[in-house]
This record gives C-alpha cells, sequence and structure tokens, in this order.
C-alpha cells in the first residue's frame, strides 16, 4: 500500500515561451542639418580681345596648362587666340560673381547679386572685352560662404577653428571655420576645404549636409526598453539568467531607440519585449 509520495519542484528553463531575443549590434548615429553655400574659389576670367566669332578648342571642364590656347576669336581679317593666363579647369560659363564673392568678405543673401550665368558655346558672336571663360585653380582649396539663422546649428559649430563634417550625397569631407560674424540672429560662417567634390569648380551655389551631432552605440527597438525606477534597460541574456542592464537613450530612429551602456556587449542576446522579462528569470 502506497502510504505517501515526495514531490518536488523543478523551475523550467523556459518561463515564458512569448519572450523574444535578438542580438546586440552596434551602429553609428548621426544627425545632419541641410544647409545652402555660395562657393568662393580662385578663378580668373578671361575676357574677349576683340569682338567676333568665337572658335573653342577646349572643352568645358578641361584641365589646360598655362598659355594654352583655349579659343579663337575671328573678326573682319584678324583672328586673336585667347589663351589660359594661368593652369587650371576651363569653364565656359561666368555668372559675374568671380570678382565680387572673395575670402573673408561674406556677404549676407541681400548683398549678393542677382546676376544670370552666361555660357558661350561654339560659334557664339562675342564683344570685344565681353567675359568669354574662366580658368579655376583645382589645387587650391575652396571656401564656402553660408549664412545661418539661430537656432539651425549647435552652438559649438559656430566658433573659428571648428571643423564640420560636410555630406554631399554618400560622400563625407571636412571644413574649417576661418571666419564668423554674428549680427541680428544670424551668423555669417566661411569654411576652408582642402579637399571637396569637384561639382564645386564649376557650381556657384551649392546644398550640402552638415553633421551635427554623431554617437556610437547599439540600436534597440523601443519595445526592448524597461524602466527601474524612472531610469531606461534593457534585459540581456548573461549565461541563462535574464539580466536588467541600465542604458543612456542617445536618440531616436522611428521605431527604434539608439542607446549605450558599460555593460553591453556586441552580440550578446537582449530581449526585444521588455515587458514579459523579469530580473533573474532563467531562460
Amino acid at each position: 500500500m502506497l502510504f505517501g509520495a515526495t514531490y518536488k519542484w523543478v523551475w523550467p528553463y523556459v518561463t515564458n515561451p512569448f519572450i523574444d531575443l535578438a542580438l546586440l549590434r552596434q551602429e553609428a548615429l548621426v544627425s545632419d542639418t541641410m544647409v545652402e553655400a555660395l562657393v568662393v574659389r580662385d578663378e580668373i576670367v578671361v575676357r574677349a580681345p576683340s569682338g567676333g566669332v568665337l572658335h573653342q578648342r577646349i572643352d568645358n571642364g578641361s584641365r589646360v596648362s598655362k598659355n594654352t590656347v583655349i579659343g579663337v576669336i575671328d573678326s573682319p581679317g584678324a583672328s586673336y587666340p585667347i589663351r589660359s593666363p594661368v593652369t587650371g579647369v576651363v569653364f565656359w560659363t561666368v555668372d559675374g560673381l568671380e570678382d565680387v564673392l572673395k575670402a573673408g568678405n561674406v556677404l549676407d543673401s541681400e548683398s549678393i547679386p542677382r546676376l544670370s550665368s552666361v555660357t558661350h558655346s561654339h560659334g557664339d558672336q562675342t564683344s570685344k572685352g565681353e567675359p568669354v571663360f574662366r580658368v579655376v585653380d583645382n589645387l587650391r582649396p575652396v571656401r564656402l560662404q553660408l549664412n545661418v539663422p539661430r537656432g539651425v546649428l549647435p552652438r559649438k559649430l559656430l566658433t573659428e577653428g571648428q571643423r564640420w563634417r560636410l555630406m554631399f550625397g554618400e560622400d563625407q569631407y571636412r571644413g574649417r571655420v576661418v571666419f564668423i560674424y554674428t549680427d541680428d540672429g544670424q551668423s555669417r560662417v566661411e569654411l576652408l576645404l582642402n579637399q571637396y567634390p569637384q561639382d564645386l569648380l564649376r557650381d556657384r551655389r551649392i546644398s550640402c549636409r552638415v553633421v551635427t551631432r554623431e554617437a556610437s552605440g547599439f540600436v534597440v527597438p523601443r519595445t526592448a526598453l524597461a524602466l527601474k525606477s524612472g531610469r531606461p534597460g534593457v534585459y540581456t541574456l548573461r549565461k541563462d539568467r535574464l539580466v536588467w542592464q541600465p542604458v543612456r537613450v542617445e536618440g531616436q530612429m522611428g521605431p527604434n531607440v539608439h542607446v549605450s551602456g558599460d555593460k553591453l556587449v556586441e552580440g550578446e542576446p537582449y530581449v526585444l519585449n521588455a515587458w514579459l522579462a523579469q530580473d533573474d528569470r532563467r531562460i
């Protein structure tokens, strides 16, 4: 006859089969702001030595040496070769700002003349003294001049000597603040770029993105955050137990948050649905 039985309670390994896990992955979080700027270059405008018909010898955007014949103007009874006064890149478009925009003379938007670009083509009729082409020194730095309204960029960027990260499409370049003047709620800024996209040799007005903030950390969904005493954290799996790890929220990206923490480890499992997790729970 069986008078009794001994029972032993065993805590199951999986206490909640609905807990979802993923692996921590470190990513960079970048915030940026779009700005518009004027390009200031080392460039020389070459004018027609005589009126007549222009015959181009060099294609637009070609690099030439000093004294290279760029074109010829045919006048009745004479032909006049036009040579490049310096080594550089030839452009058959002039906008009238070549002699207006100068380094260190940052103009506000109301001070910039509203001049339209003029492009010369093969066979055009020219007048004596008319600007025909320009030569840009592509081995020299370029400068960007821009007006920044208050609050558009962080104040720490608006100091002389500060280095900016600029994004032209997917390409990154560095610019250094060499001049800044603040007045009437906006800052006039001039940046020096030693390296730059070649479009800046051609275009006068450009748009680019200024990196305003960059942080390195882990991207997790908001559902992975769990508060303890008002402090955010995530549950990670250490050996076979869940451990709550405090984190700092660095930023938000749609449904995800960017977090950092001293005890977070790349590749470590963490809980996606934190509301189902408990500290020290065995998994």
